[in-house]
């Protein structure tokens, strides 16, 4: 199933932002939009390949389990996964995934309101003007998925219904999630507070237990990012016979999503400053995903095929442009800030080196 952009009566099928660059503004911008939401796709992956690697080694807290032992076993954790060629096969997966995400968050918030809680760490070093400004990057970056909300919809039965409602409540709880955990867990921590939210629980069974639901979710977000950047390569580079049912259709599909896998392990265990590239990726590729051409896109279409005057076109054409300006300047701020963090802990005693062991105990 396909969603469609009608411009003057005609219909093209588009399931990604290159497709609709393309419709809206030509072949150049198509493959821009391609290479903006699979660069963005990929570093994700990595991220989530990443950050699963350390779930697992809080699950095993008690052993001294190194990153890139841990990321091997994250890499085999995705890998059959990653065998799922829709995302309509992995949405079952997604709800269950939420749920797990509730259960962590509810375990982590007893710790933090029962005097529980474990507050022991370093305390960040101080922000600097441009520190601010790549430390934005993050908070972009968790509302990447944005960018592949065309995807979901190219899949769904009734894509009509996602804005009206899927889409309201997954930003109205994204964004409420958010910010009960960040304040409640600052609040409570202050400049003691954990690098993840999950390490607020002290060492025992409880944190054994809330670290093997987070993977879990992370494995979902992890199959979710990797189908998206998977069947968009498939079909940009025309290897449609990756999606072709039968032995060879998967054989196909099975060759290309274990090497974008281990891709997304190099990438998490050779980059010393991974945290910091996440960043920069938030700067450049999702301040332009979800704050600048969500709203460009809208205002072209308006150009084309305007829609009827209304209370949503006239509060998306008030909200639209706050959001282009806002995010031209985070996509140039940001960059800069996040280039020259980069360019600082690069130079600094404590930075790390590729594939260090950086164990927990």
């Amino acid at each position: 199933m396909q969603t469609h952009l009608y411009i003057d009566g005609k219909g093209e099928s588009a399931r990604t932002y290159g497709d609709f660059a393309g419709v809206l503004a030509g072949p150049v911008a198509r493959k821009y939009g391609y290479g903006l939401v699979y660069t963005l796709a990929f570093m994700v992956t990595g991220g989530y390949m990443l950050t699963l690697a350390n779930s697992i080694q809080q699950i095993f807290y008690d052993v001294h389990l190194c990153l890139p032992v841990a990321s091997l076993a994250a890499f085999a954790l995705v890998l059959p996964g990653t065998q799922l060629r829709t995302l309509h096969l992995i949405a079952p997966h997604a709800m269950v995934s939420f749920v797990a995400l509730l259960v962590v968050i509810a375990i982590c918030l007893y710790f933090l309101l029962s005097d529980g809680a474990s507050c022991d760490y370093e305390p960040p070093r101080s922000l600097n003007f441009w520190g601010a400004f790549n430390s934005v990057g993050s908070f972009v970056w968790s509302y990447s998925g944005v960018s592949y909300y065309p995807e979901m919809l190219a899949e769904m039965k009734r894509p009509q219904d996602f804005a009206r409602k899927s889409l309201g409540f997954a930003i109205v709880a994204m964004t409420g999630l958010y910010a009960l955990v960040s304040i409640t867990t600052y609040a409570t921590c202050g400049d003691g507070t954990p690098p993840s939210i999950v390490l607020v629980i002290p060492k025992g069974p409880w944190l054994r237990i809330a670290s093997i639901f987070m993977a879990y979710h992370i494995i979902v977000a992890y199959l979710i990012n990797s189908q998206v950047l998977i069947r968009g390569i498939v079909t940009a580079c025309g290897w449609d016979k990756a999606l072709e049912p039968g032995f060879q259709g998967r054989a196909r599909w099975f060759a290309i999503s274990t090497v974008f896998t281990a891709l997304a392990y190099l990438i998490a265990d050779v980059i010393p400053q991974f945290d910091n590239l996440n960043d920069l990726t938030g700067n450049v590729c999702c301040t332009q995903g979800c704050l600048i051409l969500p709203p460009l896109f809208f205002f072209l279409v308006q150009r084309v095929a305007p829609w009827p005057d209304s209370a949503c076109k006239t509060a998306l054409t008030i909200l639209g442009w706050p959001m282009i300006v806002s995010g031209i300047f985070l996509f140039f701020a940001g960059t800069t800030g996040s280039i020259m963090t980069i360019w600082q802990d690069a130079h600094s005693d404590d930075s790390r080196r590729p594939f260090a062991c950086q164990a927990l105990s």
